[in-house]
This record gives structure tokens, C-alpha cells and sequence, in this order.
């Protein structure tokens, strides 16, 4: 995409009244900024027995960071151009209709660009589905391999 183009698209987005926040813009080509995002899930309403707050530090583009997750968080991301509303996942799960609501929230900067956002999702399940790894602080497991002697 052209920088003229990307200009436009960023001030279309703005007169549009949408978050500038939300969207972070790509660098220039040539440029390298740092991307730090500090990311929590909360729950919200009554629900603060079935689900506990939590909070990561994603760093894309260094070394740093405690995101379990870092490179599929930060290559979701990237594909997304930084803005969070953009992302989705898995557009086709399936989730329960249970009603456990949480609080996604990211502060920080992405390529140089502040980022503020907050969004309140129905359910765990849902929030996965449309933010993929990005909120997604468990662990990974490694996966068992087959017993060579079998």
C-alpha cells in the first residue's frame, strides 16, 4: 500500500468518528518502531467468581515480553495492521450462549502509535474466537509425541 494511500485510509477512519487508538498505523518502509501492548482480560459484572483478571506484556519486534503466545499474537497483529477491531479469528466458532461477560483491554503503543482500547465480549469462548492469541495468556502445552517404542 502506498503511504499516501495509508494516509488517506487513517483520516477516512478518523473523520469517520472511528477510535484512532484503534487502529495503529503501519510504518514506513525503512522504519522499524516498537510495538509494546499491555493486554488484560477482566471480568465484568457478576461474573468475578468464574473468571480472575489477568495481564500480559506483548512485545512484537524484540525479545522482551511475557505473552505465552508471542509470535501468533504479534502475526495476528500484524495482519491486522494493529487495529484490534479487525481481528477475527475464528469467524466460524462455535460458542456456548452462556453469558459470562469480559473486559479485553490493550494499552500501549503499536508502531510508534498509542493505542487505548476496551471491549466487552459475552464469553470467554467469543472473546478467542475474534481476538485469536492476542488476549489468549495461557500457557501453551507441548504437544505429547508418540512413544517410539510402541
Amino acid at each position: 500500500m502506498h503511504r499516501s494511500t495509508r494516509v488517506a485510509a487513517i483520516v477516512v477512519l478518523l473523520a469517520l468518528g472511528s477510535a484512532a487508538p484503534a487502529y495503529a498505523a503501519a510504518c514506513p518502509p525503512g522504519q522499524h518502531q516498537r510495538s509494546s501492548l499491555t493486554l488484560t482480560v477482566s471480568p465484568s459484572g457478576d461474573t468475578s467468581e468464574r473468571t480472575t483478571q489477568r495481564s500480559t506484556t506483548l512485545e512484537c519486534g524484540t525479545p522482551a515480553g511475557s505473552h505465552p503466545r508471542k509470535v501468533e499474537a504479534c502475526s495476528q497483529l500484524e495482519a491486522a495492521g494493529g487495529n484490534l477491531d479487525s481481528l477475527n479469528a475464528e469467524p466460524e466458532a462455535l460458542c456456548t450462549m452462556v453469558y459470562a461477560p469480559v473486559t479485553a483491554t490493550a494499552t500501549g503503543t503499536w508502531r510508534g502509535t498509542p493505542v487505548e482500547w476496551q471491549k466487552t465480549y459475552a464469553n470467554e469462548c467469543q472473546l478467542t474466537s475474534e481476538t485469536g492469541h492476542v488476549f489468549n495468556t495461557s500457557t501453551p502445552v507441548d504437544t505429547p509425541h508418540a512413544d517410539p517404542t510402541r
